[in-house]
């Protein structure tokens, strides 16, 4: 069934990706594939719940705090977006075939850099937007927003 939802994924068959998600998350004895199915599922179909079981089932990886962190990012949800990278970044890298190692390298310190600025925490958005660009120091994007967020900091008094 996880299997059947990632190619659901690939080809935007969105309603059976969801199908085959619930499918692999009752059926499927491995927490890592049952957590990507759900974590798949609802991020094709912007479904907080089953972001939220793709955390439960499976906390100890990054990626699916990570989907979680990007819904709050794209709903504008700052506290919980900077709770659920904070959750992400602890997680060790997974060794298995559903590692996205951009994850880990960057893309959760992008979140909580976006979701401190959001908070008006200047001082730890320019740290994160460090890490961030630091470990993907060719993305155009990370340039700015970290000049952005020293911009904002250096002009707000102390």
């Amino acid at each position: 069934w996880t299997y059947l939802a990632r190619e659901y994924m690939f080809h935007g068959r969105t309603d059976d990706l969801v199908y085959a998600a619930e499918e692999a998350y009752a059926k499927n004895p491995w927490n890592a594939e049952r957590a990507a199915a759900m974590r798949w599922a609802g991020e094709a179909s912007d479904n907080l719940e089953m972001l939220r079981r793709a955390t439960e089932v499976c906390p100890e990886e990054a990626e699916n705090w990570h989907a979680l962190a990007h819904y709050y990012y794209q709903h504008g949800d700052w506290d919980h977006c900077w709770i659920a990278s904070e959750r992400g970044i602890d997680c060790h890298p997974t060794t298995h075939y559903l590692r996205d190692e951009s994850v880990l390298a960057w893309r959760l310190y992008d979140l909580l850099a976006i979701a401190h600025w959001n908070r008006g925490k200047w001082e730890d958005a320019v740290a994160w937007g460090a890490k961030a660009l630091a470990n993907n120091p060719d993305d155009q994007r990370l340039i700015r927003n970290l000049a952005f967020y020293k911009g904002k900091r250096d002009e707000t008094p102390a």
